[in-house]
């Protein structure tokens, strides 16, 4: 029987979005565990034309350029709801050193994994336009639902971030907080795909194959 060690982390957003309040709630138990997660993943292979370079825990309040509008951010993980272990897999594409890919995974009960991919999916309708900060500056973005280009997990749901276009009076943030303004097409794809209680963050252009893999692997851990 799958062995049910608890890790429960406490999760701080440092996105700024454009809209309303939040809402916090406690998630159940029956997810893998954080030395479950890593024991599923790969370390120090190849993947689909990728090295996994690092397996790592994952921390939602990391400084990043790339932090997602607030209220997706809240849908994953808050300081009242958090998953109950997560872990990030960096890819080095081979060959190609300078150019890796960071795919996120957050461990929940499955029911629970269900319920923030449908928190996600609401999220997306407030982010049309919303502001970010980081390196103490302001950045103006914006969130559209997209095609999923994956047939793999249980659900998958993607969405594109839309950043200001080059040579915008914007494009390099600003100390105040932005208003709406134009934003570039088709922006930076980003798919998540739950398999049972996991739900992976994948970024553009990650292929198909490596959300298999980890499918695989993760659904392994789910029935072990």
């Amino acid at each position: 029987m799958r062995r049910h060690l608890r890790f429960f982390t406490v999760f701080s957003v440092f996105a700024v979005a454009v809209g309303g309040g939040l809402v916090f709630d406690s998630f159940s138990s029956g997810a893998l565990s954080m030395a479950e997660m890593r024991e599923a993943l790969p370390r120090g292979k190849d993947v689909a034309g990728y090295q996994v370079a690092a397996v790592e825990e994952e921390y939602t309040d990391r400084p990043s350029a790339d932090l997602p509008c607030g209220k997706v951010s809240v849908a994953i993980a808050s300081a009242g709801r958090a998953p109950e272990a997560s872990v990030q897999v960096v890819l080095v594409p081979r060959g190609r050193s300078g150019h890796e890919q960071v795919v996120k995974s957050y461990s929940f009960s499955e029911d629970d994994a269900v319920r923030v991919m449908k928190r996600i999916r609401a999220a997306i309708a407030d982010c049309a336009h919303y502001n970010a900060w980081y390196a103490d500056l302001y950045t103006r973005h914006g969130l559209k639902p997209a095609r999923s280009p994956y047939q793999v997990g249980d659900d998958t749901f993607s969405y594109r971030r839309l950043d200001p276009p080059a040579g915008d009076k914007d494009a390099g943030g600003a100390p105040v907080p932005l208003g709406p303004g134009p934003l570039q097409e088709p922006g930076k794809t980003i798919t998540l795909v739950r398999t049972g209680g996991v739900i992976s963050q994948y970024p553009d252009p990650v292929p198909e194959a490596v959300a298999e893999d980890l499918d695989r692997r993760f659904r392994r851990a789910l029935t072990d």
